[in-house]
Parts: structure tokens; C-alpha cells; sequence
């Protein structure tokens, strides 16, 4: 009678535990289940902002003549080039973040997240000269310089971009932590130990050859899979902005986009706080890239 006693009590212990262990896989189904359900849902109601976005920004119509010259050919390159500088800060500002993260620097403060966001402003910089490099960029005309009369300040990513660009060309480059200086970019000596790390670096090398790739196709959204680290909201805010910038036929155009999409992503709830920090250094240099290249670039194609 003992024995059944036990043996009932043990079966009874079992059939607990097997019940529990269903239980819990049902719950973890569930709340996995009601997660991928939630995200479609963000997806679905970024993707019908954006929509309204695009139509709401008025593009000034294409001249009949089409007569705009050199300048604005480089201007056109430059925005087809800006999306490797776009789509590598986006990534290169993850992947920094990661690294910082993985090594524990995050808890060394602020000093140490702004690093990666840093490290992926220089990465976006390296995936436009790699982009460029099949459009003649390689050799831009001789040009060393740049005017910087449309910078507003030099504390901004696009400013930094564009420093970071003008040195890789120039015959008297100087170190990155004296161009992060000029910049204004504090814990400068942080910075460049983080992007010279090994693990930054494999995430360079695998960037520059998708960059390149995008700069002989430009198939935008192939070189966002390829790079890595792009969240799902952000490949459809990039979507739609490149979309948009395909359809600029003027100068001042940039300006607008960019300026309706700051707006868009500061009050835009759908987003995370690391996306809208990314946006903003993203929209940052699409102020400035086009421009830069606009100068440089080989326009007699």
C-alpha cells in the first residue's frame, strides 16, 4: 500500500512538472506570438506615415530644358552616393554601440556610447569613399578642399563626414584623432581606440565591400542586408527617404527632405530612441554628403 502511496505521489510530481513545462511553452508562444504581431503592426503604421510623408513634401518640378550642367550632375551622383553614408552611419552607430556594450565600456558612462555613435559617423564616411570609388572618386578632380559655406556648425555629424572625406583625399592628411578635434568631438583618444579595435575593424571590412558593391548597382536595399545591424524601421524610413531624394531635380530640395524627415522622426512615436539618434545623424549628412561629392566627384561620365 506504501509503494502505491509513493509511486501515485511521484507520477502525480511528474505529471505536475510535465504540465508546468507545457505551460511555460505555452506562454513563451504566446508572448512570442503577440511580439511578432505588435512589431507588424508598428511596421505596418510606419510604413503608412512614411506614405503620407513623401506625399506631403512638394518637389519643385523638373526644368523642361534640363539644362542645369555639371554642378547639379555632381549634386545627383552625390545624392546616390549620400545613401552609402546614410545606410553605413545607421549600421556603423549599432554595430559601435554593440561593441561598447559587449566590452562593458557602457558602464564608463556617456563617454563611451558616444564613441560608437562616432564610430559609425567615420564608418559612413569610409562607406562613401568606397561607394565613390567606382563613380571616379578615387581621383575627384584634384580637388583637396571644400567650401564649407552651407555648414551651419562644425559640432555636426555632417561637418565631421565631410572632414573625415576631405582627409582621405588629401596629399597632407592628418591623424583621425586631430580631425575629431577639430570637429569638436570630446574623449577624441576613446574614439579612435574603439574604431581601431579588432572587432570594429571586421565590421569595416565586411562594410567597404558592400559599399563598393552598392556603388557599381545601387541597390540600396541589397546593401542594407549585406551591412548588417539596420532594424526593420529604420530600413523603411531609409526606403522612403531614398525614394524621395530619387525624385529631387533641385538644389534646395535637399534641404526640405531632410528638413520633413527631422520633424517626422522627433515626434514619431513608433520609434526608438536609438533609431531617432540614428535618424538624426543619418539626416545630418544627408545635409552635407551630396554637396561634399557634388565638388569632387567625376562628372564628365
Amino acid at each position: 500500500m506504501e509503494a502505491k502511496l509513493i509511486k501515485h505521489f511521484n507520477m502525480t510530481k511528474l505529471n505536475l512538472k510535465l504540465l508546468t513545462a507545457l505551460l511555460a511553452v505555452a506562454l513563451v508562444a504566446g508572448v512570442t506570438l503577440f511580439s511578432c504581431k505588435k512589431e507588424e503592426t508598428v511596421k505596418s503604421q510606419l510604413k503608412n506615415e512614411l506614405v503620407l510623408l513623401n506625399k506631403s513634401i512638394t518637389l519643385t518640378p523638373k526644368p523642361i530644358d534640363n539644362s542645369k550642367g555639371k554642378l547639379w550632375d555632381g549634386i545627383k551622383k552625390g545624392l546616390a552616393i549620400a545613401g552609402a553614408d546614410v545606410i553605413g552611419v545607421g549600421a556603423g552607430i549599432y554595430a559601435g554601440k554593440e561593441i561598447v556594450i559587449i566590452a562593458g565600456g557602457a558602464s564608463g558612462g556617456t563617454g563611451a556610447i558616444v564613441a560608437g555613435t562616432i564610430c559609425g559617423v567615420i564608418g559612413g564616411a569610409g562607406a562613401s569613399i568606397a561607394a565613390a570609388a567606382p563613380m571616379g572618386g578615387n581621383n575627384p578632380n584634384g580637388n583637396e578642399t571644400i567650401n564649407y559655406s552651407f555648414t551651419v556648425d562644425n559640432s555636426s555629424h555632417g561637418y565631421l563626414h565631410n572632414k573625415i572625406v576631405e582627409q582621405h583625399y588629401s596629399i597632407n592628411s592628418l591623424p583621425l584623432v586631430d580631425i575629431l578635434n577639430q570637429a569638436n568631438i570630446q574623449d577624441a583618444e576613446l574614439v579612435v581606440a574603439l574604431y581601431e579595435s579588432n572587432e570594429f575593424q571586421n565590421f569595416m571590412e565586411n562594410l567597404l565591400i558592400a559599399a563598393e558593391e552598392y556603388g557599381r548597382d545601387f541597390d540600396i536595399k541589397k546593401f542594407m542586408k549585406k551591412c548588417g545591424y539596420i532594424s526593420e524601421n529604420l530600413a523603411l524610413v531609409y526606403d522612403y527617404l531614398f525614394q524621395i531624394c530619387s525624385e529631387i531635380e533641385n538644389e534646395a530640395d535637399i534641404l526640405s527632405v531632410v528638413q520633413a524627415y527631422e520633424s517626422f522622426t522627433t515626434g514619431n512615436s513608433l520609434l526608438s530612441n536609438d533609431e531617432k539618434e540614428i535618424l538624426k545623424s543619418s539626416l545630418s549628412i544627408t545635409k552635407y554628403s551630396p554637396y561634399y561629392w557634388a565638388s569632387v566627384i567625376n562628372t564628365d561620365e
